[in-house]
């Protein structure tokens, strides 16, 4: 089991998860695949969550680097590797940029600067921030399109995608009401009553139901559309699960994989 928690608490795993579903935008868009562009997104997502979880941590940069020499040296070996990635892709610059600017929005309440105090309580806003950048990063990289220039079937599936990344946002919220109160976060979670969370939950979900609708009517496929209906079902199914204790391994594994599921399931009806 050592192994396994290697790799979920040094954010393999999660890495895995974006290159899939970024995979699936390729697969849904008929796009030619850009293994180095994936390779980037698996790297530079190794630098992101490890980087956020030592910022979480609250500890002096002298503990970190003492204490933390493994995430260290992922995050040093992950940043090379984001780069050469980048570099060896078509990857256009303008795209790159706001990617990495959110990623940096999501992290300012972790850092140590008092004038950045007020980041803290933003929110229901770091919710919606986090399901964005994951929808900017496996939807707007892969196609490698400025963002203001997507087309309407695109700019559906992005919100598609942001929904579907929002659904799952609110389970780890839910889960980090406890831990987000005592660092003095805020998340949507905590400036939240449970009943208005689960109508909000209810809300988005509905929303996506209707926006994959809306892309069936305008080209997607019956069974892409039935794929990604499966997937936001499941995400249904582990919110109510997640109203009973669970462990790490549940958030970590299967909620997360999610989205490895949801990238399974579209490659499986294109076969």
């Amino acid at each position: 089991m050592k192994w396994i928690h290697l790799i979920l608490a040094h954010s393999f795993f999660i890495a895995l998860c974006a290159v899939a579903i970024s995979y699936q935008t390729v697969i849904i868009f008929n796009r030619e695949v850009d293994f180095w562009c994936l390779g980037f997104t698996f790297f530079a997502t190794l630098v992101s969550y490890n980087t956020y979880w030592l910022l979480s941590k609250q500890k002096t940069i002298s503990f970190i680097l003492k204490n933390e020499l493994t995430k260290n040296v992922v995050i040093t070996l992950s940043l090379i590797g984001s780069i050469f990635c980048l570099i060896q892709s078509t990857l256009k610059i303008e795209v790159i940029w706001p990617a990495i600017c959110l990623n940096g929005l999501y992290m300012l309440p972790l850092l140590p600067i008092k004038q950045l105090g007020f980041t803290k309580k933003i929110g229901f806003l770091k919710t919606i921030l986090l399901a964005f950048t994951w929808a900017y990063v496996t939807v707007v990289l892969p196609l490698n399109k400025n963002f203001i220039f997507l087309e309407n079937a695109k700019l559906l599936f992005f919100l598609q995608r942001f929904l579907f990344m929002f659904l799952l946002c609110i389970i780890f919220d839910s889960r980090d009401v406890m831990v987000d109160k005592i660092k003095e976060l805020h998340s949507l979670a905590t400036d939240t009553k449970p009943i208005v969370l689960k109508l909000i939950f209810s809300v988005v979900f509905l929303v996506l139901i209707a926006t994959v609708y809306v892309m069936f009517t305008i080209g997607l496929s019956y069974a892409h559309s039935l794929t990604l209906l499966i997937a936001a079902g499941a995400a249904v199914f582990l919110y109510w699960l997640s109203f009973y204790k669970k462990s790490y391994f549940f958030y970590y594994f299967f909620v997360d994989g999610l989205m490895l599921f949801s990238a399974l399931l579209t490659y499986l009806a294109s076969i």
